[in-house]
Formats: C-alpha cells, sequence, structure tokens
C-alpha cells in the first residue's frame, strides 16, 4: 500500500494486531503482525478494556469531574453513571453524568459531578459491566475472566487539601520607611 499516509499505515497496525494479554499495559494490548496488516485480516477482539489511566492525585482546588482513559475503544451504551460509584469525606456523591471526550474516539470520558471542595480523601468504583465494542465486558486485572465483580473494577481517586504547603497569609500593617542614603 505505497499510497498510504503514515495515519493508515498506524491505523492498520493498531488494529490488526495479536490480542495478548501478557503485553499489559500498552497503546493496543496487541502484539504487532505487519502481515495481518497488509492484508487487511483483524482478528477477533477477545480482550475486555480497562482503565489505562485517570485524574488523580491531591488538588488544592475545587473538583467537578474525574477524566478517565480506556485502553480501547467503549460501546458508549454501556457506559453510563450507573457504572460509576463516588463517595467523599461525607459519603456517597451522585455521578451526574458520563460523556465521551470529543476526538478520543470513545477511549476518554468524563465523569461529572456536583463540585466537590470539602478537605479529605474521595474514591470511585468504575465497572465492571462496560463494554468494548466487540461486546467484551472490562478486564481490568487483565486474566481473561471478564466483568468479575470486584477483580475487573477499576478503583481510583483523589484528595482535596485546600492548604498542601501550610503555610497561610495574614494581612500586616505596612510601614513606611525612607531608605535614603546619608
Amino acid at each position: 500500500h505505497p499510497n498510504w499516509s503514515y495515519g493508515q499505515v498506524k491505523q492498520a497496525l493498531l488494529a490488526t494486531g495479536d490480542p495478548l494479554a501478557s503485553l499489559g499495559s500498552t497503546v493496543s494490548g496487541r502484539r504487532l503482525n505487519a502481515a495481518n496488516a497488509l492484508t487487511a485480516y483483524q482478528p477477533p477482539d477477545t480482550l475486555g478494556p480497562r482503565v489505562v489511566g485517570a485524574t488523580s492525585g491531591t488538588f488544592a482546588f475545587p473538583v467537578s469531574s474525574v477524566r478517565l482513559e480506556f485502553s480501547e475503544r467503549i460501546d458508549l451504551t454501556t457506559f453510563t453513571p450507573a457504572d460509576v460509584t463516588f463517595t467523599g469525606p461525607a459519603g456517597a456523591i451522585a455521578v451526574l453524568g458520563v460523556s465521551a471526550v470529543p476526538g478520543s474516539s470513545e477511549r476518554r470520558f468524563d465523569v461529572t459531578f456536583a463540585t466537590q471542595s470539602a478537605e479529605g480523601a474521595y474514591s470511585l468504583a468504575i465497572g465492571p459491566d462496560i463494554r468494548d465494542l466487540a461486546g467484551n465486558r472490562m478486564d481490568q486485572d487483565q486474566d481473561r475472566n471478564p466483568g468479575e465483580a470486584i477483580d475487573d473494577r477499576y478503583l481510583g481517586g483523589f484528595n482535596i487539601v485546600l492548604n498542601p504547603y501550610g503555610y497561610r497569609a495574614y494581612p500586616v500593617a505596612v510601614e513606611n520607611i525612607d531608605l535614603s542614603a546619608g
């Protein structure tokens, strides 16, 4: 295919690799198979999706969403607020929405909720009944046994610490001092 663009070659290579769970965290979860890419052979997708990235860490400001990234494209009808459990320092927090990030090929999603500003730990559990385009359920632990209620959920979270460095600013009286030489 000498007339293929770089993007077409890359897409063919990513889409036609051999699925291997042992590869761990890779872009496609597949081993490169140039012969498949050149002949347009598409092996059946047997690997379940998994969360490979998420908003986490400690924040010194209020938070109203978390961004997730999956290992592959997700069937949009299978990822709803019902697939997310979110808790904060005061208990359960309602998830308001789940939406695909434009231009992410249904791999990145924003999970939205009411703005949270209370200091403390926040945790979320995602899945496991979220499916890829082939209908495979999540396989977060990559054991090829998708959809396990405990093992195949993604668990993550973040902290809000409004004063993470321990410094506080206080107003003080200003005194006018003349620094002229003499």
